[in-house]
């Protein structure tokens, strides 16, 4: 048969050939795999996605002790903070269950009588103590918990949940056999309050015998933590 017009056969050849050359994207896919080592994409362009990989990849480091342990002697009594406002005692206690015995558990409560997110713990054995502080930061029913020691002691206890009927002259009488108190103040916001003794012997004293089981202000059971003045801020 005559072929048709402009069909040589070296142009034919030259269609073949072109035929069995890979498509331009195949050869660019394979380009980019040769540049992965491991599945990790490698080279220029690329370093945000090797980034996403190996966050994704990382192996979680050993969590350090924290500092602050308890020693022998030491009241084994923790302080919890960032919890949410709907937990419940039973969940606190099962969460810190593998710590050791709970002897005391005590959720703060705000003015309104509500949880206010903060608690404190009491464990039989300073060991129990020191292993919930290894808890601290740890996620619990969603926000990241804060456990900690009480603060170091000072002239000034912070009443943390005052009985609304409790009068000055009620806390003066409970610490009366502790010594002097320089003076006492209650905030009218909330049902916290603020009781300034003679000298830091005298309040240590006066916070010992407050965790003690008789303890008690107009009758009722009160906690405390000690407090400190806040920091003045550096005039620019």
């Amino acid at each position: 048969m005559p072929r048709a017009k402009g069909d040589t056969p070296q142009k034919k050849d030259n269609k073949e050939i072109i035929k069995r050359q890979p498509k331009q994207g195949k050869v660019e896919k394979k380009t980019t795999k040769e540049r992965t080592v491991n599945g990790t994409p490698k080279g220029k362009g690329l370093d945000k996605v090797a980034q996403q990989v190996n966050r994704k990849t990382k192996t979680p480091t050993k969590k350090k002790a924290n500092l602050h342990q308890y020693y022998e002697g030491e009241e084994p009594r923790v302080i919890l903070d960032n919890m949410i406002w709907t937990v419940k005692e039973e969940l606190v206690r099962d969460f810190f269950k593998s710590c050791g015995t709970i002897t005391d558990l005590d959720l703060f409560k705000n003015g309104k009588g509500e949880v206010s997110g903060k608690a404190a713990i009491t464990f039989d054995t300073v060991e129990a103590a020191n292993k919930s502080l290894l808890l601290d930061g740890e996620q619990f029913m969603g926000r990241r918990l804060k456990v900690s020691k009480p603060l170091l002691p000072s002239p000034t206890l912070l009443i943390t949940k005052r009985p609304v009927d409790a009068t000055e002259e009620d806390f003066r009488n409970a610490f009366k056999a502790c010594g002097q108190i320089n003076s006492i103040r209650f905030l009218q916001s909330n049902l916290i309050g603020f009781i300034e003794f003679a000298n830091l012997e005298t309040a240590i004293q006066a916070y010992a015998y407050a965790q003690t089981d008789e303890f008690r202000v107009a009758g009722k059971r009160v906690y405390f933590q000690y407090a400190y003045p806040r920091e003045k801020k550096e005039e620019k």
